[in-house]
């Protein structure tokens, strides 16, 4: 008994052993760093050291190493790129430590010593780059220089890396493809410890532009919560940041909106002196909560304060800004679906008051959006049945919202959309709404339609025969129908009288084609010579003609088919 236990206890022992000889070991920390480098990770496993561009060995100088950066005065984060932003480098790999210590596994440049070459463009943390490249490169300026060290891990890996993102694995399989993989430059084989020389030559973030020409640029410092976008008409709160490019001396920014929160409506329009522009809306409808992104503004279009400027914060006409914007938090208007028929009354109310100060503001954008609110939450009428009371309101706020939108849409030139308003109008609320009838007839006269339009403004007059502004329109309307009846007799005059001049013409030449090569021959029977006859045909062949017997049905019945064809 005490041998089988003295048995059970090595068992045990031995396969605790295994099992923790089995886990991965952590790798050693790199050796024979410079002492100036910076660690990138806790673990020892990531190296950086900012060069001078003279003293580079990618551009040809001497190998001294500087610690040193310099930094504008704004936010040196606004210059660094992101993950998520597109770069473009340049580097040189060597072999870090080993036999092979020193030696160039492969560059993007022309030579080991900084030849020619275009560099790489890749998207910053998109799985396309070195986990050490994927860390350093965010800490970087354009035009800087760094020598970066990296243990295997954080390079190509070691025997259980796929390697799919460098040599599809060519390097494990033989010593040779080990060595051809490296000198392409594609990988430096597994758990190989490389040192590059890294220069970040530009970089640019997403592009969010409506027309996708560059002009709105998206880098996105700190992630936001949620997959829900603010739209036009949502409450936001806000934190932001502007800055100026200066164009001498160049890349460098010069700030002119301190750090300030803002509470607002989204498409609402706010005083130039807030530090709000075009750009910022559009950068927020992209946003998410808690969202934290640098916004450029490029190529002096009008998303900034455009070719006026903004005197207020001293910014020049046509300048290229960045903002630095924080989305702390919105409320999005509830949904159709989100409401009882009761709160679809209240939200109507509120929607329609907003549109109407919007109107009277001249913020038309702002102002279609609450009104088609109004009407999508009182468009079906089934929500309201058996309710007196919210009928009658339902039908004075959608009466309302309808001739609000109408409105709208006229002066944003959505005419047809106008036309569409009001007819809802007077098909399913009020057949003989002066507005309707009115608005209908302008939006008509816009689409040159002036028969539809002169119909509307004498039946508008039928309501009211002393609105001015719809005598004017029938007249308006009058005049154009008569523009186009004059253009229509100027384009088709002389036209019967041109084709009755060339009909005469022609009786007095005679023939068309007489003196042409073109004849026409006549029949003849003579042509039907040696045919048979009707009798000898009925004779030979019979009345019927034979028909084919079809199958009853099936693969069979398909193959003849297409033997008929």
């Amino acid at each position: 008994q005490h041998a089988m236990t003295s048995s059970a206890d090595n068992s045990k022992e031995q396969s605790t052993t295994a099992g923790v000889a089995q886990q991965p070991q952590p790798l050693p920390a790199l050796n024979n760093v410079p002492p100036e480098a910076v660690p990138l990770t806790e673990d020892g496993g990531v190296f950086k050291l900012i060069l001078n561009r003279e003293e580079s060995s990618t551009t040809g100088g001497a190998t001294t190493v500087s610690n040193t950066e310099q930094l504008p005065a704004a936010d040196a984060s606004l210059l660094r790129p992101n993950p998520g932003d597109w770069v473009t480098v340049h580097w040189t790999g060597r072999f870090f430590g080993g036999p092979r210590d020193g030696q160039v596994y492969g560059t993007t440049r022309g030579d080991s010593q900084g030849g020619a070459g275009e560099g790489v463009t890749f998207k910053l943390d998109n799985g396309e780059s070195l986990k050490a490249l994927e860390l350093c490169l965010p800490t970087m300026q354009p035009g800087q220089l760094c020598r970066l060290y990296a243990r295997s891990d954080y390079a190509f890996g070691d025997e259980t890396d796929d390697h799919s993102g460098c040599c599809n694995g060519s390097c494990k399989s033989s010593a040779s493809a080990a060595t051809a993989a490296a000198a392409s430059g594609r990988c430096a084989g597994p758990n190989a410890d490389v040192v590059m020389d890294v220069e970040l030559i530009d970089w640019r973030g997403d592009d969010i532009s409506a027309n996708k020409n560059g002009s709105l640029l998206r880098s996105v410092a700190r992630h936001g919560e949620g997959f829900v976008n603010p739209t036009l008409g949502s409450q936001v709160t806000v934190k932001l940041r502007g800055f100026q490019i200066l164009q001498s001396p160049a890349n460098q920014l010069k700030e002119f909106l301190p750090s300030k929160q803002l509470e607002f409506e989204l498409g609402d329009t706010l005083p130039p002196a807030e530090g709000y522009c075009p750009g910022i809306e559009a950068a927020l409808c992209k946003m998410y909560k808690c969202e934290q992104a640098n916004i450029w503004l490029l190529d002096s279009s009008e998303l900034g304060f455009g070719a006026g400027g903004c005197a207020d914060l001293s910014v020049p006409p046509n300048a290229n800004l960045v903002y630095q914007i924080e989305l702390l938090d919105f409320v999005k208007p509830k949904e159709v679906w989100q409401l009882n028929r009761v709160e679809k009354i209240a939200e109507a109310e509120s929607a329609k008051a907003r549109s109407v100060a919007c109107l009277t503001a001249g913020n038309l954008r702002l102002a279609f959006v609450h009104c088609k609110r109004v009407v999508d939450y009182l468009e079906w009428d089934a929500d309201f049945q058996g309710d007196a009371d919210l009928q009658t309101q339902r039908h004075r706020l959608l009466l309302a919202g309808r001739l609000n939108l109408a409105l709208a849409c006229l002066k944003t030139r959505r005419f047809q959309q106008a036309v569409t308003q009001c007819s809802s109008v007077l098909e399913k609320l009020d057949s003989k709404n002066e507005k309707a009838l009115y608005r209908r007839g302008q939006a008509r006269l816009e689409t040159c339609d002036f028969d539809l339009a002169a119909d509307d403004f004498r039946a508008c007059l039928a309501v009211n025969s002393s609105n001015s502004a719809a005598k004017a329109g029938l007249q308006r309307a009058l005049d154009g129908a008569k523009q186009v009846e004059q253009r229509e007799r100027r384009r088709f005059a002389g036209m019967f009288d041109r084709f009755a001049q060339q009909d005469a013409k022609n009786k007095q030449g005679g023939d068309e084609f007489a003196g042409s090569d073109f004849t026409i021959d006549t029949w003849d029977n003579s042509l039907a010579d040696g045919m048979l006859s009707i009798p000898q045909e009925l004779e030979a062949f019979g009345e019927e003609m034979p028909q084919k017997k079809r199958s009853g049905g099936g693969v069979s019945a398909i193959a003849e088919c297409k033997d008929e064809k």
